[in-house]
C-alpha cells in the first residue's frame, strides 16, 4: 500500500498464548481461547490487524546475500544451510507479533473502501514475507525436532491469510491463497513425525481458526465497493450538463481512470494487419463514444448484474459452476468483439478482469480441495489406513511413498497456460507441446512424507 497506517503503540496490546502449539517448543500447553477484547471495562478492543502492522514494520532489510538465499529457500526441495539458519533470527520479532495476533479474532483492516477499485489492499503483499519466514522456521523446527514449535509457525500463518483475506477482491484472493497452500505443503511434509497426540491437537487447532474467505464473499464485496464508486464517478461526469441523454465518450473518461486492468483498444484486437487493427479499434471507440449517459448508466448497471451472476456461479457445486462458468465467460469473451450496440452495455465488465472469473474458480477448487486433502491425510496417518473417502466430491486417489504417502485428485482435464502473454484455460494437448509454459493442471497433490 501506498502508505502504512500508524501503528497502535505496543503496550496497548497484550502478550496472549495461542494453542497447545507453543511458540517455543520448551512452552507448556496452554488452551487456545481466542481474545476480543480486554477484561477490563471500557478498554480497547483488540484488533489483530494492528499487531499484524507491528509484524509488518519489523520485518528485517537483508542484505543482497542473504536476500537471495531467503528467496531461494521458499521451495521445499530447498536445502536447510547454516547461512539460512543465520538468516532467521532477524525475523524474530516480526514472527512474535505473528504468533501473538492468532489468538486475537476480531481483525479489522480498515480500508478506505470510498476508493472503491482504487482501495489499498496490499497487506497481503506484504505478509508474503512473513509468511515465507515462518514456513521457513517451521521447516528448521522439524529438522531440529521441534515439533509442536513448528506446527505453530504454520498455524499462525493460517491465521495470517485468512485474516487477510477478510475484506479483498477474487483476483487477490486467489493470489493470497498461495501462502496457505505452501504452509500446507510444509506441514504435509512433516505429518509422519507427529505422535498421535499431535495430530488429534493439530486438527482440533485447525478447526478453530477463522473459516477461509470464498469466491462469492469476495465478489459481493468486489462488486459493493467497485459499483458504488463507479455510479459515484458518473454522478460527478454527469452533475454539470444539461442533457442526460448527450453522448459525450462517457465510457473511455471512466476507461481512463486507470481502474481496470485491460486497456482500450488494442487488447481486444491481434493480429499482423495494421490497417485492419486501427480500422477496427476506431470503430469500436466510435461505438463506445456514442453511448448516451442513460446508456452509460444502463451499462454500470450490467456490471453490477455480471458480478452477481458471477456470484451465484461461485456458489454452485463444482460440478454445476464449471458448466455455468464456462457458458458465461464465453458470452463474455463475445461481448468484447463489440459486434453489436448491446455489447457496449457489458464493456465495464470485459474491460475489468470480470472474464478471468472462471480460471480464478478453477483454481479456487483445486486450492480448496488441496487443503480438503490435508484433514483427509491427518485422519490416514493418525489411524494408519489407507482408506481414502472423496473429497469435495472428487475422487482421491492414495499410493504408498517411501516416506509417507500421496493423495491425488483430478479436478478437471483443463489446464492454465500462457499463450502470446494472456492466460489461457485449454485442455489442447497440441498446444503444450508446442513449448507453452503450463501454469497449472487440473490435479491437486498433497504429498505426506519428509522430503530430501
Amino acid at each position: 500500500m501506498k502508505c502504512i497506517y500508524q501503528l497502535m503503540a505496543t503496550g496497548l496490546f497484550l502478550v496472549t498464548a495461542c494453542g497447545s502449539f507453543a511458540l517455543h517448543a520448551g512452552e507448556p500447553k496452554t488452551a487456545r481461547d481466542p481474545v476480543n477484547a480486554t477484561d477490563k471495562p471500557g478498554a480497547v478492543a483488540l484488533n489483530a490487524a494492528d499487531i499484524y502492522r507491528q509484524a509488518f514494520s519489523a520485518l528485517p532489510v537483508l542484505t543482497g546475500k542473504q536476500q537471495k538465499l531467503f528467496d531461494e529457500a521458499k521451495s521445499l526441495e530447498a536445502p536447510l544451510s547454516a547461512e539460512l539458519a543465520e538468516i532467521i533470527p532477524q525475523f524474530e520479532v516480526a514472527l512474535d507479533h505473528l504468533h501473538r495476533a492468532r489468538a486475537v479474532s476480531d481483525c479489522d483492516w480498515k480500508l478506505k473502501e470510498e476508493d472503491g477499485p482504487r482501495v489499498e489492499m496490499l497487506h497481503y503483499n506484504i505478509a508474503r514475507d512473513l509468511t515465507r519466514a515462518a514456513l521457513l522456521r517451521a521447516r528448521m523446527r522439524f529438522a531440529d525436532g521441534g515439533t509442536d514449535a513448528a506446527i505453530s509457525d504454520v498455524l499462525d500463518v493460517y491465521k495470517l491469510v485468512r485474516d487477510c483475506a477478510r475484506q479483498i477482491s477474487l483476483f487477490l484472493f486467489v493470489f493470497l491463497t498461495h501462502n496457505e497452500y505452501e504452509a500446507t505443503e510444509v506441514l504435509a511434509a512433516h505429518l509422519p513425525l507427529l505422535k498421535p497426540d499431535q495430530l488429534d491437537q493439530l486438527l482440533q487447532e485447525m478447526r478453530q481458526l477463522p473459516p477461509m474467505s470464498d469466491a462469492a464473499t469476495c465478489l459481493e464485496y468486489e462488486r459493493r465497493i467497485d459499483c458504488d464508486w463507479y455510479d459515484s464517478l458518473f454522478d460527478q461526469l454527469t452533475a454539470k450538463r444539461g442533457d442526460a441523454q448527450k453522448a459525450n465518450g462517457l465510457v473511455l473518461k471512466f476507461l481512463n481512470t486507470n481502474t481496470f486492468i485491460y486497456g482500450f483498444p488494442t487488447y481486444y484486437v491481434h493480429g499482423n494487419d495494421d490497417k485492419k487493427i486501427e480500422a477496427e479499434n476506431i470503430r469500436k471507440v466510435k461505438l463506445l463514444n456514442s453511448l448516451t449517459d442513460a446508456e452509460v448508466r444502463q451499462s454500470l448497471q450490467r456490471l453490477r448484474d455480471d458480478y452477481t451472476t458471477w456470484g451465484l456461479i461461485a456458489k454452485l457445486p463444482f460440478s454445476k459452476q464449471s458448466v455455468r462458468a464456462k457458458k458465461f465467460a464465453e458470452s463474455l469473451e463475445e461481448s468484447k468483439k463489440l459486434a453489436a450496440r448491446k455489447d457496449a452495455f457489458h464493456c465495464f465488465t470485459v474491460f475489468s478482469d470480470n472474464n478471468d472469473h472462471r480460471l480464478h474458480l478453477l483454481r479456487l477448487e483445486r486450492f480448496q480441495t488441496h487443503q480438503s486433502l490435508l484433514e483427509q491425510a491427518i485422519h490416514l496417518q493418525r489411524h494408519g489406513t489407507d482408506t481414502v473417502d472423496p473429497v469435495r466430491d472428487h475422487k482421491v486417489d492414495y499410493k504408498k511413498t517411501a516416506n509417507g504417502f500421496e493423495l491425488r485428485c483430478l479436478i478437471t482435464d483443463e489446464n492454465w497456460i500462457i499463450v502470446n502473454g494472456i492466460v489461457t484455460i485449454t485442455n489442447d494437448k497440441a498446444i503444450l507441446a508446442n513449448g507453452n509454459a503450463v501454469l497449472f493442471d487440473g490435479t491437486a497433490i498433497l504429498v505426506v512424507g519428509r522430503r530430501s
